[in-house]
């Protein structure tokens, strides 16, 4: 790209008008990075979750790795299952690691009765579209 300065006042420009041989285009990249298009690739859990006590609470914590090259914020789900395989609670949390890094969700069970349950656990958009695979564990309360 050429910068001109027109000396004779062409075209109904002043003297001494600044003109560019050619038009500027700008390109304006995307808000979510690589994920644009979502996918359980999105966010990755690099180990399983454990099991920690919170207070008076057991919760589960789970780190996420924002596979994007742009912020993410997802919905960390626990999906709390009985004996029966019946779904008797869940519980959520919000995070929003920067492109390329990780955050720790805390995923705080209550209301559960004594006993064992399985968990499954998964990170969604703030539109509910999967951002991650699922990842299963055994909680004891």
């Amino acid at each position: 790209m050429q910068l001109v300065v027109s000396s004779a006042g062409a075209g109904g420009l002043a003297v001494g008008t600044a003109v560019l041989d050619a038009p500027i285009t700008i390109a304006v990249g995307g808000v979510t990075g690589s994920c644009t298009n979502e996918g359980t690739g999105c966010m990755t859990a690099p180990s399983a979750p454990s099991e920690v006590t919170v207070g008076a609470n057991k919760a589960l914590q789970v780190s996420f790795t924002n596979n994007s090259n742009a912020p993410q914020t997802a919905i960390v789900y626990a999906v709390i299952h009985n004996a029966a395989g019946q779904t008797v609670a869940y519980t959520t949390a919000t995070i929003s690691p920067a492109a390329g890094g990780s955050q720790l969700a805390q995923l705080i069970l209550f209301g559960l009765a004594p006993g064992t349950y399985s968990a499954t656990v998964f990170a969604t958009s703030t539109a509910g579209i999967a951002l991650s695979t699922t990842s299963t564990v055994t909680v004891t309360i």
